[in-house]
């Protein structure tokens, strides 16, 4: 018993991190872990993020480059960002060199995405030379498709998938240790 269960999501979200986090000298570290609404992917990331002392970001629709940068900046320590976006950019991109091997979770980024703000994340991973999953529903990689710079710089992916049996029997035992759901029961209900 406990909070956490090892989904087939958690581990689709590891590995693409892993993959990014372990990947040789040269090699682009840019992936995307995206699916379907209620999949469980801002979850799984948030596990990621625990697990490797990631820095995770949770984009909101209403952001505009400015707050992203803000939002950025405050997920870095800085307790009162301020400046223009390019100088904002700039802290970022300092603060981030300053630990080449840390993982950055972007989450909703097909926001980013949609407001033509993912050359910002794009600029951070090149110049940072850092590690970034991009986390979105399951259309980011077509939306990404229309910014080559960033799609080509994809090195690891994975779609999250729908629940199954394991997932069931899994979070069963997690939000209810002590009582015996019949497999039948939890295949239905799947």
């Amino acid at each position: 018993p406990g909070s956490f269960a090892p989904l087939r999501n958690v581990t689709l979200a590891m590995e693409t991190a892993l993959k990014l986090i372990e990947r040789p000298v040269g090699v682009d570290g840019l992936g995307l872990f995206y699916g379907p609404s209620g999949y469980g992917k801002s979850r799984a990331s948030q596990y990621v993020q625990n697990k490797y002392n990631a820095l995770y970001l949770e984009v909101f629709d209403y952001w505009t480059r400015r707050k992203f940068c803000q939002s950025m900046l405050f997920e870095l320590g800085d307790a009162n960002p301020r400046g223009s976006i390019a100088d904002m950019m700039d802290k970022i991109i300092l603060r981030l060199q300053d630990d080449p091997d840390k993982l950055l979770i972007i989450d909703e980024a097909d926001k980013l995405v949609d407001k033509g703000m993912i050359e910002l994340v794009r600029d951070i991973y090149k110049a940072a030379k850092i590690s970034v999953l991009l986390v979105g529903e399951e259309r980011l990689p077509d939306k990404l498709a229309a910014y080559e710079r960033c799609q080509n710089r994809v090195t690891a992916f994975a779609m999250a998938e729908p629940s199954d049996l394991k997932d069931a029997q899994a979070l069963a035992r997690v939000y209810h240790p002590r009582i015996k759901i019949d497999e039948a029961l939890l295949d239905d209900i799947v």
